[in-house]
């Protein structure tokens, strides 16, 4: 597989032409740790346990080449370890930019949307597998992006008679994008085909969205609040031309709000995530977080994490809490890389009311550059 990369990307560049200069940019980030946990099967090993995999940590190694107006991006990834793993792509996508930058072509396995979340939470796009996104950013309104992406089937366990061309055609990604000084907002649509209708989930169509009124930051340049949310099982599913509901099981609306006031050493942040479900059991999280770098290199601080679950079919009920927990951590910065002490103390609740306690400590180790 890396070879037939290797010969596409020699490929792809000598159509760029020999006239234009190659430029290059690589980056990496590591992510390991050791971590005691009670909850483990082993209680301490080696582990970084903030997004980085279920095992040891994660590596991940990325490459930007471009000439002219074309380019490739690539990123190897590898979070599991074995003597039979091997690292993955998790993403590879050659683009280009024409008419004079207000066409973007992207074709391959697909990643960074325009319309994607965005993150700190969701951090996925709708289109981030393989497929050939068009944008279109027309010089007459600046900061507008709009198109779409042909992309594959999501969720696709096996074929069916129903896997043609129209059905491929159903399962693109509509974006939409704009940015001005006083505002900046995302959304991401995904059509749904019949042709994945025997495989589960069968979600439906998608909604991704972002909005950021920047207008509070031109105010006051130390605070932040923006939203974004993921809704998935919109609309109906069809077999034919028959509509069918999606099941309650894969509804589901999943929306976050984030606030972040940075002024000097200081770090408040503020996250709040309301997530509604079609089986009536919904989740409420509330995740403040305050830091303060003692040091320019030295920030200590602690999470909060408030999660209770509500609605007429909630499974946890007649308790305070869902999940609840408690997570001090001192980092120390050293430039692009860091070490962190992360200690949790959480409290669940189970279907029983009973109140299971659980304590883990992680020392975690990022590296990037």
């Amino acid at each position: 597989m890396i070879k037939k990369i290797a010969a596409m990307t020699v490929a792809f560049f000598a159509v760029a032409g020999i006239g234009y200069a190659l430029n290059m940019e690589i980056s990496a980030e590591m992510k390991t740790g050791l971590i005691w946990d009670d909850g483990r099967p082993v209680e301490v090993g080696i582990h970084h346990n903030d997004y980085a995999g279920p095992q040891l940590g994660r590596l991940r190694l990325e490459m930007h080449l471009w000439a002219a107006n074309l380019g490739i991006r690539l990123r190897f990834q590898q979070q599991t370890w074995g003597e039979d793993e091997t690292p993955q792509f998790h993403f590879a996508y050659a683009y280009g930019n024409f008419l004079n930058e207000q066409l973007r072509v992207s074709i391959g396995s697909l990643s960074n949307s325009p319309w994607r979340a965005g993150g700190p939470t969701i951090w996925q796009g709708l289109d981030h597998q393989v497929g050939i996104r068009t944008e279109i950013m027309p010089r007459m309104i600046p900061g507008l992006n709009f198109g779409f992406t042909l992309n594959y089937w999501d969720y696709m366990r096996y074929f069916t008679a129903r896997e043609t061309l129209g059905g491929l055609l159903m399962e693109s990604v509509i974006g939409v994008a704009y940015s001005n000084r006083h505002f900046y907002g995302r959304f991401g649509w995904r059509l749904d085909s019949d042709a994945d209708v025997d495989n589960e989930p069968q979600e439906g169509h998608s909604l991704m969205y972002r909005l950021e009124p920047l207008f509070i930051s031109n105010f006051v340049p130390d605070l932040r609040m923006w939203i974004n949310g993921w809704w998935r099982g919109i609309g109906p599913r069809y077999i034919g031309n028959d509509p069918l509901p999606v099941p309650d099981s894969q509804t589901v609306r999943e929306n976050w709000f984030y606030a972040i006031f940075t002024p000097g050493g200081l770090h408040a942040e503020l996250r709040l995530g309301a997530e509604f479900t079609g089986v009536d059991s919904h989740q409420l999280v509330v995740r403040p977080f305050l830091g303060y770098w003692i040091h320019p290199s030295v920030r200590v601080g602690t999470f909060i994490s408030y999660q209770y679950n509500f609605g007429a079919e909630a499974t946890v009920t007649n308790v305070p809490f869902r999940i609840m927990f408690f997570q001090p951590e001192v980092r120390f910065q050293f430039g692009p890389a860091y070490l962190a002490f992360v200690y949790r103390f959480e409290m669940e609740h189970n279907t029983e009311r009973e109140r299971l306690d659980r304590h883990w400590l992680n020392l975690r180790a990022v590296i990037a550059f």
